[in-house]
């Protein structure tokens, strides 16, 4: 129906919805990239189709495909859900500056939340020693800083101390504590990939795995990361 040239516009256009959603729903994503591509050729106006094109490159790990789509044509982010798939995309693909400079914009747009300054410090961290300019050093910092104090019951990152008179000691103390809690943070990672507020890279970075390898340890596939629009 979809590509049925006798058919109207509009029916076309909920064909092909409702073609790359039943291929998302079924996890066949070598074959959703192409149909909402198509969709998209013939629906500008449709950005679903655009960040469902985006979602299926980043489910098969080719993130940097998924750069060149959004360097081609900037789609609208309208929620966190879709800040944090563009935020993913930027710190697995773009360089270093340009992908903290992108997720730090993104984070300011989205009232600096908590999953997203978690991005903004977990991407600084993969890209340690990386040259940046003054102003974006500072606001990685403040990232750093002001996180403990603004999400105190956060299970994505803590703050903890040192004693300065008995650091070694105090580090070990420390660290053996943190164990149970990363398993925690684990945990609370993938409720959360699994609803769809967290993006599957963030949840590789504390596993210590990569993402295509994380993909296919996840036991349910999360929710979709895009608005739902009309039409």
């Amino acid at each position: 129906m979809a590509r049925d040239p006798r058919r109207s516009r509009t029916p076309r256009r909920r064909a092909y919805r409702a073609a790359a959603e039943a291929l998302q729903a079924a996890d066949e994503h070598g074959e959703l990239e192409p149909v909402a591509a198509e969709w998209l050729a013939f629906a500008p106006e449709d950005v679903d189709a655009g960040w469902l094109r985006l979602h299926a490159l980043v489910r098969r790990t080719l993130v940097e495909r998924a750069l060149e789509l959004w360097r081609e044509r900037e789609l609208p982010v309208q929620t966190e859900q879709q800040a944090l798939l563009l935020a993913q995309v930027f710190a697995l693909a773009a360089a270093p500056e340009e992908a903290l400079a992108e997720i730090a914009e993104l984070s300011d747009r989205f009232g600096r939340s908590e999953r997203l300054e978690f991005a903004l410090a977990t991407t600084s961290l993969r890209h340690e020693g990386a040259q940046l300019a003054d102003d974006l050093a500072a606001r990685i910092r403040e990232a750093f800083e002001s996180f403990p104090a603004r999400f105190p019951e956060s299970t994505l990152m803590q703050a903890f101390e040192i004693d300065p008179e008995d650091a070694a000691r105090s580090f070990a103390d420390r660290l053996r504590e943190q164990q149970g809690d990363r398993a925690r943070l684990l945990r609370g990672l993938s409720s959360q990939v699994a609803e769809g507020s967290v993006a599957v890279a963030f949840l590789a970075g504390g596993a210590g795995r990569g993402v295509g390898e994380t993909w296919l340890r996840l036991e349910a596939l999360p929710l979709g990361l895009w608005r739902r629009g009309a039409g």
